[in-house]
């Protein structure tokens, strides 16, 4: 009775911004989140909450701690909490991180409104933000061309375990990247558009790669449904991959090519870090 009540708070608090995250019935189908249609047998296995819970939920902390980053007005984050807290009764806290002050706001607010007293947000720019201890995953979905970098920063800085991550519109390489010896394939602004979408999330998943993560990247649900539809997914090995910084850096050569993400962890490299035992003589 009390999930039902709660699934109806949900309910109604989405539908206050656009539709619901549940059908007309009720039943617990996660728009664009929980699983792909049904109709398409490649897709069924998959869906966010699918993909992004495969290693959640085998994992023996004693407490989760989640971090969305570029959260907007928390759609995921909530239906992630709800998850975690109420199907699997996990121990859980879920931070959300946006720059825009009034999706923090809002989100607050839902959150006081349900209940939910293991979320806060925050409002910070990823550039900055100090990410808390023991973060067991990150995740992204749709932020927006750099933002997805700063959220795969966000998580390396982190050292997080898992990454889920749904990238969107891509920009930032677009008037960069140089294809040597294959120019008249991108001489039509399209075709180099359509190029540079599929450089910029493989530059991604090859950069975590180098960064010491086992990668794998996933149509989470239909192309009909949305064409930003790649999740890439990690988990950090803790070992070091050197053949992945050397490809990496390769092909960044080859492209001509500097990311957000590459002057993010090129920062973290030059950190200066002092702990306590530093201090003790």
């Amino acid at each position: 009775m009390e999930r039902d009540f709660l699934k109806q708070s949900i309910r109604r608090e989405l539908d206050y911004y656009r539709d619901g995250l549940f059908n007309e019935d009720g039943d617990e189908e996660w728009v664009r989140a929980w699983s792909a249609p049904d109709d398409d047998d490649s897709m069924a296995e998959n869906g966010f909450l699918n993909v992004a819970m495969a290693h959640l939920t085998g994992d023996e902390c004693d407490e989760i701690v989640l971090l969305d980053c570029a959260c907007g007005k928390s759609y995921l984050s909530f239906v992630m909490n709800y998850y975690l807290h109420e199907v699997l009764h996990r121990r859980c806290r879920v931070i959300g991180v946006d720059i825009k002050e009034h999706v923090i706001d809002e989100s607050r607010a839902m959150a006081k409104r349900l209940g939910y007293h293991n979320m806060s947000f925050q409002c910070a720019d990823l550039r900055v933000y100090q990410p808390p201890k023991n973060v067991t995953a990150v995740i992204s979905l749709h932020a927006c061309d750099i933002a997805t970098d700063l959220a795969l920063a966000t998580a390396l800085r982190a050292r997080a375990k898992y990454i889920a991550c749904v990238p969107c519109c891509h920009k930032e390489l677009l008037d960069q990247y140089t294809m040597p010896g294959l120019e008249p394939l991108t001489r039509h602004g399209v075709f180099k558009a359509r190029f540079n979408d599929v450089l910029t999330d493989s530059m991604r998943a090859l950069k975590l790669e180098a960064e010491g993560y086992k990668v794998s990247v996933v149509e989470y649900i239909s192309p009909l449904d949305t064409p930003k539809n790649l999740l890439i997914r990690a988990v950090r090995t803790g070992r070091e991959n050197r053949r992945a910084k050397a490809d990496y850096e390769a092909v960044r050569r080859t492209l001509g090519t500097t990311s957000e993400l590459d002057r993010r962890c090129m920062d973290m490299e030059n950190e200066f870090f002092v702990t306590d035992e530093d201090l003790i003589p």
